[in-house]
């Protein structure tokens, strides 16, 4: 498959640099979802647009002046769901920050969405910066046995007022809640650290591409010690992710 997509300065992206660019493929001849800073569209997997470029502050119907950034996209290929996530803080200057998810309600992208706007659980005057996001198909959510697994997000917090890196923090969302237009509840890590006390930074959770795989825990993996003969990882393992909610 190789065509045209979006461009940063596609009409209704607002020229942001940089783009940001994420992607999300269904499987079969489901279709191909697209997002840039500041938009998205859908196409074929021939190219041919099926939904056109539309603002990301009008998907998620949040106001025209947050400021919007680093969208992030997945397909759940077991539950057969596309999955968009960003960030967006409020204020002039900036104040509160959030996460905004997306789950579309069928497998069609260009159908109806679910969309959610969650607070940054450490509290405000934090920047939830570079999200990150990944999924499995393992845990129920209690006592549901529809739409197992959840979605998971990371991001390297920073201080609103003096741009400094603070900690990291996870949330752990229910797929169930979420697929079925619930709401939300969520498990949250904050202040992850290293094996020395240090703390950790820019973790990534790992994605279950395979219906058919079925591991047992959530992985997370971060490179550990930046900078010149930098050559660690650090792998954390999140099982029973429902298990205090």
């Amino acid at each position: 498959i190789n065509f045209g997509g979006l461009q940063q300065n596609t009409a209704a992206c607002g020229d942001w640099t940089p783009g940001d660019q994420a992607l999300a493929i269904g499987d079969g001849s489901n279709p191909i979802l697209q997002a840039v800073n500041l938009c998205l569209a859908v196409y074929s997997p021939a190219g041919a647009v099926l939904k056109a470029p539309v603002a990301l502050s009008t998907f998620f119907g949040i106001g025209s002046s947050t400021i919007i950034s680093d969208p992030r996209a997945l397909y759940d290929w077991y539950n057969h769901r596309f999955i968009v996530t960003l960030l967006d803080c409020t204020g002039s200057p900036a104040t509160q920050c959030y996460y905004d998810v997306g789950v579309s309600q069928t497998d069609d992208p260009t159908g109806a969405w679910w969309t959610y706007h969650i607070p940054t659980p450490t509290g405000g005057g934090v920047l939830n910066d570079f999200p990150r996001v990944g999924q499995d198909i393992t845990s129920p959510f209690p006592g549901q046995t529809a739409y197992p697994g959840a979605i998971y997000l990371a991001s390297n917090l920073y201080s609103l007022t003096k741009n400094a890196y603070l900690k990291e923090e996870w949330l752990i969302l229910s797929k169930y809640q979420l697929y079925n237009g619930l709401g939300y509840n969520f498990w949250y890590f904050s202040g992850i650290t290293n094996p020395d006390g240090s703390n950790s930074f820019t973790s990534q959770p790992a994605n279950t591409w395979n219906p058919y795989e079925r591991p047992r825990a959530e992985f997370f993996l971060e490179s550990f010690a930046f900078g010149v003969g930098a050559n660690k990882l650090v792998a954390w393992a999140v099982s029973n992710p429902f298990g205090y909610i």
